[in-house]
């Protein structure tokens, strides 16, 4: 009919990348090497059985349903000011003596 696709198989490190793709719809596993030809089994099965319906496509379409509001995010852009670990460490790190820390790991002992 009017369906294509394709079957990729690759190795990546000690694992199989398979990747189908049928009918518009792409499936993509990661598997060992003997679990290949049920990965493949299963995922052509799972392919097979998606079904368009047209009427529903052309309605989405027609109505623009499909466009939806986008926001561009910019992932590498740093909004927080850069501070400088040791401002920070010289304004908290204020003691007067050894003795106003407090040291939780002493156990004092009512005698």
């Amino acid at each position: 009919k009017d369906n294509y696709g394709y079957l990729s198989i690759n190795q990546i490190e000690n694992k199989y990348l398979v990747e189908i793709l049928y009918n518009y719809a792409k499936i993509e596993v990661r598997v060992n090497e003997f679990d290949i030809n049920e990965a493949i089994n299963n995922s052509i099965i799972i392919l097979s059985t998606i079904k368009y319906d047209d009427k529903i496509i052309e309605n989405l379409i027609s109505e623009n349903k499909l466009i939806g509001d986008e926001e561009t995010l910019n992932i590498f852009e740093n909004k927080a000011e850069k501070d400088n670990f040791m401002d920070v460490i010289e304004e908290y790190d204020k003691y007067e003596s050894d003795s106003d820390i407090p040291d939780y790991d002493i156990i004092n002992k009512e005698d």
